[in-house]
């Protein structure tokens, strides 16, 4: 056990010790020793290729792990719908801000996500030595007692597989996380303010907590090679400062509590050491242009809908703003048309559908700081029905918040051709 965790698992106060001494004659002292469970919450499963649940390939939204019998793996999406919707089914229409992990349809976020893996409880063997003296010659001799402690580490609540996605608003998004009670008792979790979710024993479930996005002017953490500790047990240390970066915030802000009804044992979960793939992180922190979009020349604001007859001829037109203090360099900027049926499918193919005429994707080569590019098209829908706009701005080269420190001995890392960087979605889709 290395001491960061020894400081952790056993707690005392050297000012109630020594406030004791000295001991007189015939007295006692106490030493109260608080034992704190300390433990690490996330479990792969199994480290290896899919050690992330969405890649930079994957479509929006995203998914949640891997697909599991008998289990709701699909992440529903913003819709008009009151009754499909994500903001609507768990933070708006459920004013108790509970509900019960059963395999009811009321929520497609209650049903079982995976079996139960087995126990991980650690077994933790220490050694409290206390030395003690007094009386006559005690600059010079002592005596010592050491105490043989043994403890077991029940485990609680194992956090197994985990995504982003964004929110309604642009400056938010949702860490979405399967949860599971490792214990034989039900368990009340609480995931956000004035939400909690009863999990049965050994079940899973599915929580979306609503956090605000990191912001873009956040400075990188420092990496220091000699001080690096691993962050996880499952996962180890990252060494990517951004990454790091982006974990720090989930972890500051997410407030993760469980309580066992019938032994009224609680404690608290964390995300400390959570990894992140290059999609994830762009979602977590704020994105570095400011958008702007227009259907027939009337700006649509984030959550706004636009009603019009199918064969009307519009007019979308796309503007982004780099308000970075330097150039952003090789951006491609793409127009999508999609349908979302509301149960994670999303089609793409509307050439039946839908007809536009400009291109639906062009590239920039320079923004210049504080720059503005506009591109503008012109669409059709042939059919009725609800369409929504997938807007994104990628770029093949990496933004760093300051100048790479390239050693002699290592050679300098280029980006390759046609590999994305960042991509960056105006968000909510527009609908």
């Amino acid at each position: 056990m290395d001491s960061q965790l020894q400081t952790k698992v056993f707690q005392w106060s050297n000012d109630e010790i020594q406030s004791q001494l000295p001991i007189n004659p015939n007295e006692v002292a106490t030493i109260v020793m608080k034992l704190y469970g300390e433990a690490d919450f996330l479990d792969l499963g199994g480290v290896g290729e899919n050690i992330f649940p969405n890649s930079l390939t994957s479509n929006y939204p995203s998914r949640v792990g891997s697909p599991v019998p008998n289990a709701q793996t699909s992440l529903p999406t913003q819709s008009s719908n009151p009754q499909n919707s994500l903001s609507s089914g768990l933070l708006v229409n459920r004013t108790s801000g509970s509900f019960r992990s059963t395999n009811s349809q009321a929520t497609s976020w209650s049903a079982p996500i995976s079996i139960m893996p087995p126990s991980r409880g650690r077994q933790i063997e220490a050694q409290l030595l206390i030395r003690y003296s007094g009386g006559m010659g005690k600059e010079m001799h002592c005596r010592q007692s050491t105490l043989q402690m043994n403890l077991e580490l029940l485990p609680s609540v194992s956090i197994t597989h985990w995504d982003v996605l964004p929110a309604e608003i642009p400056s938010q998004l949702y860490l979405v996380l399967d949860i599971t009670n490792l214990t034989n008792e039900e368990m009340d979790f609480h995931y956000a303010s004035s939400k909690h979710i009863l999990i049965e024993s050994k079940e899973s479930c599915r929580v979306p907590v609503p956090l605000d996005r990191c912001p873009f002017t956040a400075a990188p953490a420092k990496i220091e090679e000699d001080t690096l500790e691993p962050k996880s047990i499952s996962t180890g240390a990252s060494t990517n400062s951004l990454e790091l970066m982006c974990s720090d915030h989930l972890t500051k802000n997410v407030d993760l509590r469980w309580h066992l009804l019938q032994s009224n044992i609680a404690g608290k979960a964390s995300v400390k050491g959570i990894t992140l793939s290059q999609t994830m992180m762009d979602i977590v922190r704020m994105s570095p242009l400011n958008w702007e979009v227009s259907v027939n020349k009337q700006c649509i604001k984030p959550q706004e809908e636009y009603n019009c007859i199918a064969g009307e001829c519009l007019s979308l037109g796309v503007a982004v703003r780099n308000h970075l203090d330097r150039p952003l360099h090789k951006l491609c900027l793409s127009v999508q048309f999609y349908q979302d049926y509301n149960n994670g499918v999303l089609n793409y193919k509307l050439d039946n559908r839908v007809a536009t005429a400009g291109n639906n994707k062009i590239v920039l080569a320079t923004l210049l700081e504080s720059a503005k590019a506009f591109h503008e098209c012109t669409v059709v829908f042939l059919t009725p029905g609800e369409y929504k706009i997938d807007i994104q701005c990628s770029t093949s080269e990496p933004i760093l918040d300051e100048a790479p420190v390239i050693r002699d001995n290592e050679p300098s890392a280029q980006t390759c051709a046609g590999e994305v960087s960042h991509i960056w979605r105006f968000i909510p889709p527009v609908a």
